[in-house]
């Protein structure tokens, strides 16, 4: 899954996938290689990256 290609409904989707538990491997798979990268590129977008902590 390629979080940039989503559409609206697509996020809907997404969100409500990653809020069920699951044990399948494929749909974990999915969640953090699809997923997961992308808050972090949302949260750069807006504010900029932070300085590392010491």
């Amino acid at each position: 899954m390629d979080i940039q290609g989503l559409d609206e409904d697509g996020y809907i989707v997404a969100a409500a996938v990653a809020r069920t538990p699951t044990s399948d491997r494929a749909t974990l798979t999915v969640l953090i290689d699809g997923l997961a990268p992308w808050p972090a590129v949302e949260y750069t977008a807006v504010h900029g990256e932070k300085a590392p902590r010491p």
